[in-house]
């Protein structure tokens, strides 16, 4: 069974009944490519005797018991046949690993020619190059890589990182790389015993992660093609000394056992990464309260900036003090927690990233670091998790657990997601996979990452789920959980021939082919496009600003007067009290300036229960700055009547992004008529749909 077969195989298993076109767009195949691949899989599935994929209404299944599974998945021995990229890799992991490899070893290792390899290495040297490296070969050596140690690591891990992905127990890498499993053992018990001595404890991807990291330090020290003093020497004023010592008295009789100096570099090299992995939970840390004070300025400055609030902000500035200290030592080691999640968070929530890249700059300015857009990424989804999923009735539902390879960040994030999506189902909480296995939890279902040995019923699910994924995990949830008939994609089909025989008893049908095409339009195309959207009750900037509510005025007015013209088209059509307006001048503080969201742009508001009775804007352009402090002035006012904490967000973001355009900024103050305002508006905004299409 080659990779591909293999990675058909499990998306089959996991997404029951997925159709061909989901197939296609995930491995990038057509459809006679795809066709050839299922033959080829079903012969291999009928020679051993198991069951087959089979093909319906468009949709394809595979029903295998946990033994058939694991059989099938975990112990399959065989040389996996590597598409060309994968075999590239494969090259550059044995060559940064073991020494005196030769042209036939990599030949025979990975079951190919040697003019295949030979090929491979031109496509390699082509890509080492934008790292500094190159890759060179001896009689007395074989082949190896020429450049810093530090960039050969970095290149390891990042491959590290795409095998982890794939499959997080690297059972293929362990085998076809002949990793020391003893050796390999003794790393994993020093974690173990490192998360009990620094009372922290890592998700078994970063275990995985962590333990490579060090299989490879002793490994290229015992080469000895070690870190160089020059090079560690730059982070060794930013070790934590309590961690460092821990490490050397955990792991130092793995080199040698030789003076400490000898190997000092490995293991200050082993203790910045140990620094830079984000855990699961720290069961006890020493808080600074200088870096605390900064994480609540931040979460102020992003309710404001966002016109929301947090009902839980002591669990939210835990949760973000345990995630930045990680990410500052990334950022300072220069090695971001960069993964194509990161880049799947940056592409659904862009609109929120300059709302919370000014959010966080007093814990910038604080720890004297720049989050870059990997690590923005993270602490993102950090505060949206505490946005998303408001109380619910907990009586009489389906208990559920999910369980998430990934650190706290995305674990509440998931969590978050699919409680909104399922609200019938209450979510107790979210845990590692060893958390599960540990405690048992006593619960109706369970969300999984990774493949869970439970007879719970299961649920596989990614760590970020796209709209469709969403769509079709909701059906699925729907038909086998509370057994109610949904559209096709939910496990239990609909049966289109009885439904049109159905039909037939009660009208005239003239063509069943074409009835049935159409049903199927409308049940396959439409419910699979219809979105579920990030928030309830999402509205968009244009919907909440139309025409009427614009207004121009070019007379003085004082700040309340400016303030009360704003709000007249929101009074008077009903979406607040005369209080709120009256609540939002009593409240403004020109010390803090938190209506401003751009040079000579204002977003005047108070809270829900200020006088709220429908979400709405409003927007005043004046013609005379009006003074919101000593040193800003406004022109332009919008106000925003936020009737919950979430349900506005998109417009406010939208308008956030729109604002903080220097042209279109000047565009909003050179419009002369409300109509010509309303159309920039209407224009802009259409064309940035277009471009992020």
């Amino acid at each position: 069974m080659d990779s591909m077969m293999k990675q058909v195989i499990e998306l089959v298993l996991k997404n029951t009944a997925v159709s061909s076109h989901r197939l296609m767009k995930e491995l990038n195949l057509s459809k006679s490519q795809l066709d050839y691949r299922m033959k080829k899989i079903n012969d291999f599935l009928n020679a051993k005797q198991l069951p087959m994929i089979r093909k319906e209404n468009h949709r394809y299944l595979l029903t295998l018991s946990r033994e058939q599974k694991h059989c099938l998945l975990e112990n399959d021995s065989s040389l996996p046949h590597f598409q060309s990229e994968e075999r590239q890799q494969y090259i550059i992991l044995l060559i940064i690993l073991h020494e005196n490899l030769t042209l036939g070893n990599l030949a025979e290792t990975l079951g190919v020619s040697r003019n295949t390899v030979l090929a491979d290495m031109k496509q390699i040297n082509k890509d080492l190059t934008n790292r500094g490296l190159i890759m060179k070969s001896t009689r007395l050596k074989g082949y190896f890589l020429v450049g810093q140690e530090i960039a050969i690591r970095k290149l390891w891990l990042c491959l590290i990182k795409e095998e982890i992905d794939k499959e997080y127990s690297l059972a293929t890498f362990k085998r076809l790389l002949e990793i020391d499993m003893v050796l390999l053992d003794k790393i994993y018990q020093r974690i173990e015993q490192l998360e009990k001595r620094l009372q922290l404890f890592f998700s078994e991807v970063k275990i995985t992660y962590l333990s490579m990291i060090i299989y490879l330090s002793i490994c290229r020290f015992h080469s000895e093609e070690s870190i160089d003093t020059e090079t560690i020497d730059r982070y060794g004023k930013l070790l934590n000394h309590e961690t460092y010592n821990v490490v050397a008295a955990l792991f130092m009789d793995l080199y040698s056992k030789n003076q400490v100096k000898e190997h000092e570099e490995e293991l200050r090299f082993i203790t910045m990464h140990i620094l830079s992995i984000n855990v699961v939970k720290r069961t006890s840390f020493r808080q600074n309260k200088e870096l605390q004070q900064a994480i609540t300025s931040s979460i102020d400055r992003f309710e404001k900036s966002s016109i929301t609030f947090f009902e839980n902000k002591e669990e939210l500035c835990d949760i973000l003090y345990q995630h930045i200290i990680p990410a500052s030592y990334r950022i300072r080691f220069g090695v971001p927690d960069e993964n194509e999640l990161s880049h799947s968070i940056q592409q659904e929530y862009q609109e929120f990233y300059s709302i919370v890249k000014k959010a966080v700059q007093p814990i910038e300015q604080h720890l004297a670091i720049e989050f870059v857009d990997e690590e923005l990424a993270y602490l993102l989804i950090i505060f949206l998790s505490f946005l998303k999923g408001d109380k619910f009735l907990e009586q009489e539902k389906k208990t559920a657990v999910v369980v998430c390879m990934h650190g706290v960040s995305v674990s509440r994030l998931l969590l978050e997601t699919l409680k909104e999506l399922l609200p019938e189902i209450r979510f107790i909480r979210y845990m590692s996979l060893r958390e599960f296995y540990e405690s048992n939890p006593k619960v109706d279902i369970v969300f999984s990452t990774v493949g869970v040995d439970t007879d719970i019923p299961c649920f596989f699910i990614k760590h970020f789920l796209t709209e469709e994924e969403k769509q079709l995990l909701k059906y699925k949830v729907e038909a086998e959980v509370f057994g109610r008939q949904l559209y096709v994609g939910t496990g239990n089909h609909l049966n289109l021939d009885k439904l049109i025989a159905v039909i037939e008893k009660h009208a005239t049908v003239h063509s069943r082919p074409l009835l049935k095409q159409e049903l199927e339009e409308v049940f396959f195309t439409e419910k699979k496009n219809r979105s579920i959207k990030p928030f309830k009750e999402q509205s968009d900037l244009l919907a909440l600003l139309p025409q009427e509510n614009i207004q121009i005025y070019d007379k003085p007015l004082s700040f309340a007067s400016a303030i009360r013209l704003c709000g007249k088209p929101l009074l008077q059509q009903g979406f607040v009290d005369e209080a709120y307006i009256e609540t939002i001048i009593r409240n403004y503080d020109p010390e803090y300036p938190y209506f401003v969201i751009a040079p000579q742009v204002a977003i005047p508001h108070a809270a829900p229960e200020d006088g709220v009775k429908r979400l709405g804007m409003s927007l005043l352009r004046i013609k005379h700055p009006i003074p919101f402090s000593d040193t800003l002035s406004v022109r332009i006012l919008v106000m925003i009547a936020p009737k919950d904490k979430k349900s506005h967000l998109n417009a406010v973001t939208t308008l956030y992004n729109l604002v903080n355009d220097r042209t279109f900024r000047e565009q909003l103050l050179a419009a002369k008529y409300e109509q010509e305002l309303h159309h920039l508006l209407s224009s802009t905004l259409a064309e940035n749909t277009c471009l992020s299409q």
